[in-house]
Parts: C-alpha cells; sequence; structure tokens
C-alpha cells in the first residue's frame, strides 16, 4: 500500500508537469513547486492531526514523497 501511495504521488508530480508543458506557454515552475508545497503542506497537517494509524502513515509517505519529486522537477530542475 505504501508502494501505491508514493508511485500514485510521483505519477500526478509528473502529470502535472506534463499538464503544464503542454497547456501553459510560459509559466514560472517554482510558483508551480510553490502551489504543490501548500497543497502537501495542508495535507500533511489534515494527516497528523488524524487518529494514527497505518493508512496515516501511508499517507504521509505519499505526501513527502510528492513534495521531494514536485522540488526535484519544477524548482531543481529549472535552477
Amino acid at each position: 500500500m505504501v508502494i501505491a501511495q508514493i508511485v500514485g504521488g510521483v505519477a500526478s508530480v509528473y502529470a502535472a508537469k506534463s499538464a503544464c508543458d503542454a497547456t501553459i506557454k510560459s509559466y514560472s515552475p517554482q510558483a508551480i513547486f510553490v502551489t504543490l508545497a501548500i497543497i502537501t503542506g495542508l495535507g500533511f497537517i489534515y494527516e497528523i492531526q488524524q487518529e494514527w494509524s497505518l493508512q496515516t502513515i501511508t499517507r504521509l509517505a505519499s505526501v513527502f514523497s510528492m513534495t521531494g519529486v514536485a522540488w526535484f522537477v519544477f524548482w531543481k530542475e529549472e535552477s
């Protein structure tokens, strides 16, 4: 289950990158990263308020993997 959450998070970041490249002629990758970081930060805040269980831990793994991949794809690549 953890692997599926992480793979889903990574795939969603690459899908966002492909969608931005295909539809937006000129965009700021750093702005997209900040937006994704805010969204995953809100997800993190929500998850830490839940009762701790295996599902909570797997969702937190997804949140961290998405943030890391988003940094690599949107921020580091453009720096």
